[in-house]
């Protein structure tokens, strides 16, 4: 069995390539557990390619063990930005979990993003593992609703009565050839806000999105997440 400063010796790390697309995706797949082809599976394919994502790799004795994504945006401050690296999809082959791989591939790319010159970091993760890097948990804004009485687990809640009342329906699943007018509502709308993005998101959000049409026109949209509390 390897001890810590062997396994430490033998790792590196790396900027991945086009070519390590087939890398990254087994050992993510294999890491969470979804099949190839599935809908979680072409959309690590599509990051893959997106401008301003940066897929880093660990090697064991030069074979991909363990990867992560770091994507890259701007955000609107005042008359000037902020650029902002959001780490995701950390990921690390099974059989090599549990060995610090994950958290030496955290450190070397943590190095790495400030040699990027990138203004500060964000991610979503457990706070025991993540919090070890500097990490710190954050208040973010919204407004939650209640679908159901007394079903509320924030202090920003609303009631309105209109979820209340029923209504002809005119809302629908987004047909993705009503992306580029749901993106042009959205820089019309929050573009000018303090930390929003510079440029529009290139790629269709993964979770169920809804449109609200009026005379077949999508006038509003929004994208919904599911969290479990």
């Amino acid at each position: 069995m390897e001890s810590a400063a062997q396994m430490d010796a033998a790792l590196s790390f790396r900027d991945a390539k086009p070519a390590d697309k087939a890398h990254v995706l087994a050992i993510v797949s294999a890491a969470f557990g979804f099949p190839p082809e599935s809908d979680r599976w072409h959309h690590i394919e599509q990051m893959f390619a997106l401008p301003g994502h940066y897929w880093r790799l660990a090697e064991l004795q030069g074979l991909p063990v363990a990867a992560l994504c770091v994507a890259v945006s701007r955000l609107r401050v005042g008359e000037g930005y902020l650029v902002k690296a959001d780490v995701g999809e950390v990921a690390v082959q099974p059989e090599y979990q549990g060995k610090g791989i994950g958290t030496a591939l955290m450190k070397d790319t943590i190095r790495w993003m400030r040699g990027q010159g990138f203004d500060f970091s964000r991610l979503g993760g457990l706070v025991r593992f993540y919090s070890r890097f500097g990490y710190e948990p954050f208040v973010r804004r919204y407004v939650e609703f209640y679908l159901r009485p007394s079903i509320g687990a924030g202090a920003s809640t609303a009631k309105p009565s209109y979820l209340l009342e029923s209504r002809e329906p005119q809302i629908f699943p987004l047909d993705p050839k009503e992306w580029t007018r749901c993106q042009e509502m959205s820089k019309k709308s929050i573009s000018w806000r303090v930390g929003a993005l510079l440029e529009a998101r290139a790629e269709q959000p993964s979770g169920q999105c809804l449109v609200y049409r009026e005379g077949g026109a999508p006038l509003a949209w929004a994208q919904l997440v599911e969290h479990a509390l």
